[in-house]
């Protein structure tokens, strides 16, 4: 462990305790003039000294909380190096679709599951990435799980980035997600592979390209977890819902199509426990390896400035007595 000081130069203000011990030396030398010009005796110093060590305290004290002291603690971290996972969302525009107008949007529900999913399996590297006809990977698979919540808070937004718009090009495609496969989105010494795909699975037919891509080797087990309702509509401020947007009932058998196809697993977003529950099965148990350290870090100002009040509370209490 090892303590730092964010701010040293603020420590500075400990100087001000100067002042004070200079006010109480020279009441001190006047008194001991007058005692003298009297005859009196001198009384006991010690508590003069005592409200100097008082002074000299919280001074001390100020100024290390004003530098604000920080103890920094290394621990060891470690991963599995056999396995590795992504979550990837669809941030197609359907994603903005939702029950009703006060009620959550797909994609609000899919960044739920994706943190459900997560939470799931600690002990392995999971990175996160969306879709809409292109794949876009925001965090590569890491252990850490405050990296994987901040790319979900600060990435995941719907059509960011925009779906390619050239001339064919479609909106919603599984197509894009050959690239999981093809284009090393996992490490090469990583044996267990799995990809959760949350999706309203609003898409057309997936090419038979796609298909081999993802049944290539090394396998790649893919888990789709389906937020949709029938009923959804897009609700935009201040305006009726989006007329231009309805669900499309026949996405669900392209979907279940998909599935066979690509030997997948299917569940609704009601069971995202089970979906879970089926990452970490698919992902086994493995020997993790230590892949670092990490840094955790306890700031110690307020607790600094809480002692100041026990020199400082004496000072009062001896004004006063």
């Amino acid at each position: 462990m090892n303590l730092v000081l964010v701010h040293p130069e603020a420590a500075l203000v400990g100087a001000a305790v100067l002042v004070p011990l200079g006010a109480l030396w020279l009441l001190e030398r006047r008194k001991a003039r007058i005692r003298a010009l009297l005859g009196l005796a001198p009384p006991p110093t010690r508590a003069s000294r005592l409200a100097a060590g008082a002074l000299v305290v919280l001074a001390a004290l100020v100024a290390t909380a004003s530098a604000q002291p920080v103890l920094l603690r290394q621990d060891p971290v470690f991963v599995r190096a056999d396995a590795e996972a992504y979550v990837v969302i669809d941030i197609t525009r359907s994603m903005l679709a939702g029950a009703s107008r006060s009620g959550d949007t797909r994609l609000e529900r899919a960044v739920r599951v994706a943190a459900q999913v997560r939470a799931a399996v600690p002990d392995v590297p999971v990175g996160l990435a969306s879709f809409t006809n292109r794949i876009v990977p925001h965090v590569f698979p890491t252990d850490d799980a405050v990296v994987f919540r901040s790319g979900l808070r600060r990435s995941i937004e719907v059509e960011s980035p925009p779906p390619d718009r050239a001339a064919g090009a479609v909106l919603t495609a599984f197509d894009a997600l050959a690239p999981l496969q093809t284009h090393n989105f996992f490490a090469p010494e990583s044996r267990r592979r799995v990809a959760v795909i949350v999706t309203d699975g609003e898409t057309n037919p997936v090419s038979q390209r796609t298909i081999a891509a993802l049944r290539r080797r090394p396998r790649l087990d893919l888990v789709l977890v389906r937020v949709w309702g029938e009923r959804e509509r897009i609700f935009q401020p201040g305006v009726a819902a989006d007329r231009s947007y309805r669900t499309d009932p026949g996405s669900t058998e392209v979907l279940r199509d998909f599935v066979r196809a690509t030997g997948a697993r299917l569940y609704a977003e009601s069971d995202a426990r089970r979906a879970s529950a089926e990452v970490a099965r698919l992902l086994g148990r493995g020997a993790p390896v230590r892949a670092g350290s990490q840094v955790s870090a306890q700031p110690l100002a307020v607790w600094t400035f809480g002692l100041a009040f026990v020199p400082l509370g004496y000072l009062l209490w001896r004004r006063n007595v």
